[in-house]
């Protein structure tokens, strides 16, 4: 394979010397298209005084916020009457736990994702000591809202954490569960159903999810079945899969059932016509994340550094996006929308320093004008590292002369097959398609392709450059 040497500036090598650089592709142009969409971003802060964030939505453009409030010290030996939040934990040596908990209460937030701030539903008042679990939006503008109020945490061991009961929103941990439907102004409530009791009345060991849904619908998750119920608690009907249902996600047009874990999931959409789990639509195998759909795609999903749609139509997922290709840092995006024009935005959350802050990130399909001029360089990576991610997102941000396009092939993976992302990067390389940066990831044989003369090598840049030399840190080595 003939390669030709690019001159690279300092900063690129500055970033190289954390990864490792390779050579061109036998044509030496630029990096092949890319597979989505390129994107840009518009980042500005957000003033929104939430200390922690536990809940979020997306509905018609409009991004809905729930979290914890300080509330202002005691005057006066004046008791605060809200409730009390655990903010960190410990695992004793027997295994119990110790909670450390914030003072503060539960605040509802709303704004417009394409202009202004947010704003507060001053109306909403949380029950004593609840906190917001889930937000469900409805198309009048209602919210339906999950509030739990913890209880018996003292007790729990390991293994009642391990069985995902507390995560995922069962019966093990919590005084109380009560999906409280409140006016769009959070003052008026419209329904209550209260399912703290609900696997007893299930007839069930445990409940480990629920949702309302925009017709005032309950789904029950059990081990592997889901139980709809109207807002009576009265059953409708009970539709059972093959494997344990995960969680309960919003769907455009319902709700879907994720099965499986970290290494493939599975989303299903409960088909109310025929009570039962509709047709499968498997998730790469680093999805993490599942936000709500639109108009036209029923639910977005990240995986590695990606967001991908999956609409109704289609056999398979679409990527969409990538994230830090358009400068934004995913580990911190709590909520986000797409509408069918592509254009949307991300609600970010930077708990790096506290107190946490905020911004809001304005997305658009990059016109011909943000890409003219920069030349496209592919990096290679088995899942990226919020330290390369950081220095990627600095990069893409600061060059006028380069972008670096992240492609992560652990989205490739499934559950049967933890090796399909690296099959697919070698089964590239062979074709000619060599990125320009791999990660230097244990994943990657990076010795492999060394002895196969695919790597460049970075010396010959480094002694050239006035700004750099051979006594810079080389933070891993093949």
């Amino acid at each position: 394979m003939k390669k030709q040497k690019r001159a690279i500036p300092a900063a690129l090598l500055a970033l190289c010397l954390l990864l490792a650089a390779c050579g061109d592709k036998q044509s030496g142009g630029p990096a092949e298209a890319p597979a989505a969409a390129a994107y840009t971003s518009e980042l500005s802060a957000l003033d929104l005084p939430l200390t922690e964030l536990t809940a979020s939505a997306a509905s018609g453009g409009n991004l809905y916020l729930a979290g914890l409030e300080e509330e202002p010290p005691e005057e006066d030996g004046e008791e605060i009457s809200s409730g009390s939040f655990a903010t960190s934990s410990s695992v004793s040596d027997d295994g119990g736990f110790t909670f450390s908990s914030g003072t503060g209460s539960a605040a509802l937030y709303r704004m417009d994702a394409t202009g202004g701030e947010p704003v507060k539903l001053e109306g909403y008042t949380p029950g004593e000591g609840a906190s917001v679990a889930a937000i469900v939006p409805c198309e009048d503008g209602s919210l339906w809202v999950l509030e739990r109020v913890s209880g018996g945490m003292e007790d729990m061991t390991l293994d009642d954490l391990g069985s995902g009961l507390v995560a995922a929103g069962g019966d093990i941990g919590w005084a109380s569960q009560v999906w409280r439907k409140l006016d769009a102004s959070g003052a008026q409530e419209l329904n209550r159903v209260d399912i703290t009791e609900l696997a007893e009345k299930l007839g069930v060991d445990a409940v480990t999810d629920t949702r309302m849904d925009r017709e005032d619908r309950l789904y029950a998750a059990s081990g592997a079945s889901v139980t709809v119920l109207d807002a009576g608690l009265n059953v409708l009907f009970t539709c059972k899969g093959q494997e344990t249902v995960e969680q309960l996600v919003p769907l455009a047009g319902g709700v879907g059932a994720v099965t499986g874990d970290g290494s493939g999931r599975t989303v299903y959409p409960i088909d109310l016509e025929s009570q039962s789990l509709g047709a499968s639509r498997p998730l790469t195998g680093s999805a993490d994340r599942i936000y709500d759909g639109n108009e036209r795609y029923d639910f977005f999903y990240s995986s590695g550094d990606s967001l991908y749609g999956w609409s109704a139509e289609n056999a398979a997922p679409e990527k969409l996006l990538s994230w830090s290709g358009a400068g934004v840092d995913k580990s911190q995006v709590e909520a986000m929308f797409l509408l069918p024009d592509g254009k949307g935005a991300a609600a970010l959350r930077d708990g790096r320093a506290w107190p946490v802050s905020y911004s809001l990130a304005r997305l658009a399909p990059a016109g011909a004008e943000d890409l003219a001029g920069r030349t496209v360089l592919t990096l290679a990576t088995m899942g990226l590292s919020s330290e390369t991610r950081a220095r990627v997102l600095e990069f893409n941000r600061s060059s006028s002369q380069y972008r670096i396009e992240v492609r992560d092939y652990s989205e490739y993976n499934t559950s049967g097959d933890a090796s399909a992302g690296l099959s697919k990067l070698n089964t590239e390389i062979l074709a000619g398609n060599m990125p320009d940066l791999l990660d230097l990831s244990d994943e990657i044989p990076l010795r492999r392709y060394a002895s196969r003369g695919l790597l460049e090598d970075l010396w010959p840049f480094i002694d050239s450059d006035p700004e750099l030399g051979r006594e810079v840190k080389i933070v891993k080595s093949i």
